[in-house]
C-alpha cells in the first residue's frame, strides 16, 4: 500500500506539472502566490514568536547575572540549604525583603514568577507568592528537577501548580558549591500582547486543556480562560489587544468550515496554515498556527495563532477556478486509466512476493530480504537472529477438524506473528505449518519477543466452523548470527534448535 500510495502521489504530481505547463501563465501565478502568501504569514508569526522569546531570554539572563553579583543575595542563599527550619525561615524573610523592590520592577517587565529553589527541589522562596514555600517540586516541575540534577540551564514552556509560562531555570553555583536554581517565568499573555503590538496582526495563544486538569489549577487559577474557537481541546486567555466579538465572527466564518483540517493538523504537532473566505465581508483570511513545545520537547502544549486578511489570495483563487474547470475532465480520465494500471501491477507484485494463504512474505521473498541483511552483518557485524517456528500437532488439527480449519489457523498464526514483531523485522511462511522470522537483535532480545508471541497465541481464541475453543501452540528455535558462513547455515542451526523444542515437549523456545 505504501508503494502504491507513493506511485499515485508521483503520478498526481506529474499531472500537476503537466497542468502547470499547459497553463503556466495562470497556474504558476496561483501556486507561487498561494505558497508565498502563506509562507510569509507563517514566517512572520515564527519570527515574532522568536523575537518575543529572545526578549524574555535577555531579561531572564540579565536578572540571573544581577543575582550572581548581588552580595546580599549570595550571603543569604549560600546559607539556605544548610540551615535548619527556623534559620531558613529567617533567611527567607530577609531575602524577600531584600528582593521586594527589584521584583516589583521585574513584574512590570513581564516576569510572572521569580522562584528560588534548593538543590533538593524544595522551594526556598517564591517572590510572587512568598507565603507558599518548602513544597517539593520534583514531580511537578520538570525544568527545576532537570537543572538541579544536570546543573545546566533550561528554558521553555512549562506548566506548574497553578500557572503555566515560559520558564528560564538557571543553576546557581558559588565558589564551586551548588546552592540550587533560579526560576524566572513569563506569562504567555505577555508574549501574545507583545506580538500583537509589534505586528498589528491579531495573534493569540491556544493552550492544551490537559494542562488545566489538576485540582490546584481549578482552585488557584490566576487568569481567566475561555474555550478556544479553533479546537475544543484548547483554551485561550483574553489580552488587551483582543476583541471577543471579532473572535466570534472568525469562528463562524473562518474556523467552522475548516474544523476537521484544523483538528487533524493540530494532532501532528507541526506548524501549518490555511486560508478561508469570510462570506460576510467577502475577505480572504490567512490563519497560521505555530506549535509551542513543552520544556521537555516531547509534546506540543500550545499553539500561537494569527489571522490576517489577504487580498492577494482572493485574486489568486478566482483565477484558479477558471483554469481548473477547463482541464478537470481531461485530467480525471487520464488519472483513472493510470490508476487502474497501477492497481493491476500492484496485484501482480503482491502475489509474487506474498504467501497466498496467510498474506505474509513467502519463502522466496524471505531469502531475498534475509540475504541482504546477512551480507550486511558479515561486513559491519550487526546483530540479528533467525527463528524457525512450527505449529505443534498441526496434523491433528487437519485430521480432526479439516483442512479449512487448518488453513484458518495458519492465517491467524501469520497475522499474530506479524503483529508482534517490529517494523524492521521479517516474518514469512517457510512451508506447510512452518514459519521463519528474522529479528534484528541478539538471541536474548529475540527470546523476549518470542515469549510475548507465545503469550498472545495462548490467549488467542482460535475458531473455525467445527470448534470455537481450539488451543494452538508453537515451538521455536533461535539462531543468532555468529560469523556464520551462509544464511543457510543459520537456518540449519535454527532448525536444529526447533527440533530440540519439539523433543523436550513442544511449546518451547530453544537456542542454537
Amino acid at each position: 500500500m505504501k508503494k502504491r500510495s507513493k506511485t499515485i502521489f508521483i503520478l498526481l504530481l506529474l499531472f500537476v506539472l503537466l497542468f502547470s505547463f499547459i497553463s503556466w501563465v495562470f497556474h504558476s501565478e496561483v501556486v507561487n502566490k498561494l505558497e508565498g502568501a502563506q509562507k510569509e504569514q507563517l514566517k512572520q508569526l515564527e519570527n515574532s514568536y522568536n523575537q518575543g522569546l529572545d526578549r524574555f531570554d535577555m531579561i531572564a539572563k540579565n536578572v540571573f547575572d544581577m543575582l550572581k553579583k548581588d552580595k546580599k543575595f549570595i550571603e543569604i542563599f549560600s546559607k539556605a540549604h544548610k540551615a535548619n527550619d527556623l534559620e531558613r525561615a529567617q533567611l527567607r524573610v530577609a531575602l524577600e525583603q531584600h528582593l521586594h523592590k527589584e521584583y516589583q520592577r521585574l513584574y512590570a517587565l513581564g516576569i510572572r514568577q521569580f522562584h528560588i529553589v534548593l538543590p533538593n527541589n524544595r522551594t526556598f522562596l517564591r517572590m510572587h507568592k512568598p507565603e507558599k514555600y518548602d513544597d517539593d517540586l520534583t514531580n511537578i516541575r520538570y525544568g527545576i528537577t532537570y537543572v538541579n540534577y544536570i546543573k545546566q540551564p533550561i528554558s521553555g514552556f512549562e506548566e506548574g501548580y497553578t500557572t503555566h509560562g515560559f520558564r528560564h531555570v538557571f543553576p546557581y553555583t558559588y565558589k564551586d558549591e551548588y546552592l540550587g536554581c533560579i526560576d524566572i517565568s513569563f506569562s504567555p499573555t505577555k508574549l501574545q500582547d507583545y506580538i500583537g503590538r509589534a505586528t498589528q496582526i491579531h495573534t493569540h495563544f491556544i493552550i492544551d486543556k490537559n494542562i488545566f486538569k489538576s485540582i490546584s489549577w481549578k482552585s488557584n487559577i490566576q487568569e481567566k480562560y475561555y474555550q478556544s474557537i479553533e479546537n475544543s481541546n484548547y483554551l485561550y486567555n483574553m489580552s488587551h489587544h483582543m476583541e471577543h466579538t471579532k473572535l466570534q465572527d472568525s469562528e463562524a466564518q473562518l474556523i467552522l468550515p475548516n474544523k476537521a483540517f484544523i483538528t487533524n493538523s493540530l494532532e501532528t504537532g507541526n506548524s501549518f496554515t490555511l486560508y478561508q473566505k469570510n462570506r460576510t465581508t467577502d475577505e480572504v483570511c490567512i490563519i497560521a498556527f505555530h506549535p509551542i513545545d513543552n520544556i521537555k520537547g516531547d509534546k506540543v502544549s500550545a499553539y500561537l495563532v494569527s489571522y490576517r486578511v489577504s487580498e492577494a489570495i482572493k485574486y489568486i483563487l478566482f483565477k484558479e477556478i477558471l483554469i481548473l474547470t477547463a482541464l478537470f475532465f481531461l485530467l480525471a480520465i487520464i488519472f483513472i486509466l493510470k490508476y487502474r494500471s497501477i492497481i493491476e501491477r500492484d496485484k501482480l507484485e503482491y502475489e509474487l512476493y506474498h504467501d497466498a494463504l496467510t498474506g505474509i512474505f513467502n519463502r522466496k521473498q524471505f531469502f531475498i530480504l534475509a540475504q541482504n541483511l546477512f551480507s550486511k552483518s558479515v561486513r559491519v557485524g550487526d546483530d540479528f537472529s533467525i527463528v524457525m517456528a512450527d505449529i505443534d500437532w498441526f496434523k491433528k488439527v487437519n485430521d480432526s477438524y479439516g483442512h479449512q480449519c487448518g488453513d484458518q489457523v495458519l492465517r491467524d498464526i501469520g497475522r499474530l506473528l506479524s503483529e508482534h514483531i517490529r517494523e524492521y523485522d521479517i516474518v514469512a511462511r517457510y512451508g506447510g505449518e512452518e514459519f521463519i522470522l528474522l529479528i534484528s537483535s541478539n538471541e536474548y532480545n529475540t527470546h523476549s519477543i518470542l515469549q510475548k508471541i507465545q503469550t498472545s497465541i495462548s490467549q488467542y481464541p482460535f475458531k473455525c466452523s467445527k470448534v470455537s475453543d481450539l488451543k494452538v501452540t508453537l515451538s521455536f528455535g533461535i539462531a543468532e548470527f555468529k560469523q556464520d558462513v551462509s544464511l543457510e547455515e543459520m537456518i540449519s542451526r535454527a532448525d536444529k534448535a526447533l527440533y530440540h523444542s519439539k523433543h523436550i515437549g513442544r511449546d518451547k523456545i530453544s537456542f542454537s
